[in-house]
C-alpha cells in the first residue's frame, strides 16, 4: 500500500453511536409496520412481493425525506407494477391456465424481463420512479394471477404510505 492512502474502514457507522435513538426508533418503527402488513395475509409463498414491501419500508423509515419515500413515487411506482405486472400475469393465467413459464422455453424469462422493463419505463415516463416497485411486477409474473395478492399490496403500499405520512417528523435520513 502507498504511504499516502488511508484505509478508512468501520464496522458501524459513525452516526450510529450519537443518533442512537433515532435508529433503534426508526427499526422499531419499520419492524412493527412491516409486521402489521404482512399479517394482514399468507403471502409465505411470494417472497418477491414480500421483498418489494420490505424495500419499500426501508426507503420509508431510514431515507424518509427523499424523493424516493415521495407517496407518490411510491404510490405511482408499485401501482405501475401491479398494473404491468397483474396484466402480464393476468393474460398468462387466463390464456394458458398457467404462467407463460410453464409452457414454453424461455417464457417465464420473456414475461419477467417485460414486467420489469415496462414498469420500468412507465415510471420513468411518469415520474413515480420507485426502486423495489419492479419487484411487485416481477413478484405479480412469477406465479399464476391472484387477485388476493394484488389486494395485498394496494393495501400493503397504502399502509406504509400512510405510517410514512404520520411518523416523518420524527423520522431522520439515517442513510
Amino acid at each position: 500500500m502507498h504511504p499516502n492512502v488511508h484505509v478508512n474502514v468501520h464496522l458501524v457507522d459513525r452516526r450510529f453511536r450519537h443518533h442512537l435513538r433515532p435508529y433503534l426508533f426508526q427499526s422499531l418503527a419499520a419492524a412493527a409496520i412491516l409486521f402489521l402488513v404482512l399479517a394482514i395475509q399468507d403471502v409465505g409463498t411470494h417472497a418477491v412481493i414480500i421483498a418489494a414491501i420490505a424495500s419499500t419500508t426501508f426507503i420509508l423509515f431510514f431515507m424518509p425525506h427523499r424523493s424516493a419515500a415521495r407517496p407518490r413515487k411510491v404510490l405511482g411506482g408499485h401501482g405501475w407494477g401491479l398494473v404491468v405486472g397483474g396484466t402480464i400475469a393476468f393474460i398468462a393465467s387466463s390464456a394458458m391456465g398457467q404462467t407463460f413459464g410453464e409452457v414454453a422455453p424461455y417464457a417465464f424469462e420473456l414475461e419477467a424481463a417485460l414486467a420489469v422493463g415496462l414498469t420500468v419505463l412507465a415510471m420513468v415516463a411518469t415520474s413515480t420512479e420507485h426502486a423495489p416497485a419492479p419487484g411487485t411486477a416481477l413478484g405479480l409474473v412469477v406465479a399464476p394471477f391472484q387477485w388476493g395478492i394484488m389486494l395485498f399490496v394496494i393495501v400493503s403500499v397504502g399502509l406504509l404510505v400512510l405510517a410514512h405520512s404520520l411518523l416523518r417528523r420524527w423520522l431522520r435520513d439515517l442513510v
